[in-house]
């Protein structure tokens, strides 16, 4: 956060704002010191040509930071950029602006209902034994029109979220993009 609060300095009308995805934005940045700003944000590993891709998944603190979570959502989310940026989702054009967002509960801090593909965060039961797990949330929109997502799924174990989305997504290409 220094490293931003002096990139807004040097760039910027000196303040950094946070957006809905959970990304910086500038104000009052000269057209002639652009690239200098995306340089010296690279530099401080902030990637701005990801920022509104699927690479950007959004989530909330979870049992990181939350006590009313019940599963580690930022974790589940390193998980899923991880992956993502290793298959190259984010050059894929029927995948690389899908929202992605993962709440660690279902209060819905990073709005997971109104992501293309959300989960929200609880416990679920597999062969009788509880374990933390998600519940599964496709076709919200919050840009442009709003729409919540619905759910199709619960009880899907925490290990599987990337196994999850992975599947959407293949179904997501094969019925939107044929």
């Amino acid at each position: 956060l220094q490293a931003i609060a002096g990139l807004s300095r040097t760039f910027a009308d000196g303040r950094s704002y946070h957006t809905l995805r959970q990304n910086f934005e500038f104000h009052g940045v000269r057209k002639e010191n652009l690239e200098a700003l995306l340089q010296a944000m690279e530099k401080v590993g902030f990637r701005p040509e990801n920022a509104d891709s699927i690479l950007n998944v959004v989530a909330c603190p979870g049992t990181s930071f939350c006590s009313l979570a019940v599963t580690s959502s930022q974790g589940a989310a390193g998980v899923l950029m991880k992956e993502f940026g290793s298959l190259a989702f984010e050059k894929d054009p029927a995948l690389r602006n899908l929202k992605i967002n993962i709440s660690g509960c279902p209060n819905s801090c990073a709005k997971h209902q109104v992501a293309d593909i959300g989960f929200s965060g609880g416990m679920t039961e597999i062969g009788g034994i509880r374990r933390f797990g998600y519940q599964l949330y496709v076709g919200g929109k919050f840009n442009g029109e709003v729409a919540a997502g619905v759910q199709i799924k619960k009880g899907i174990p925490d290990d599987m979220v990337f196994p999850t989305a992975e599947s959407v997504l293949e179904i997501f290409k094969e019925k939107k993009f044929p």
